[in-house]
């Protein structure tokens, strides 16, 4: 059996579940997941407190398993620049 790929899509952080490490993140559509940092992952912006993060609705690049969409992967951090 292959394994699927996972699903990918862009969506803002709302709210911190554990600083630096997961956060709640709203899709598009409405959608709300976990967002997970991945271990060898991008962490996010040391300029940014997890309270900025939250504020700016700072973009992120996420990744659902086929399997479970209640909890992502961030692959990306995506900030505007003013």
């Amino acid at each position: 059996m292959s394994e699927r790929p996972p699903i990918s899509g862009i969506g803002h952080i709302i709210a911190t579940r554990r600083p630096r490490k997961a956060y709640d993140v709203r899709m598009k559509n409405g959608f709300v997941s976990v967002g997970v940092v991945k271990a060898k992952g991008p962490l996010p912006p040391e300029n940014l407190s997890d309270a900025d993060l939250e504020a700016a609705e700072v973009k992120v690049t996420v990744e659902y398993s086929p399997f479970d969409m209640s909890r992502s992967k961030i692959s990306e951090f995506h900030l505007i620049e003013a």
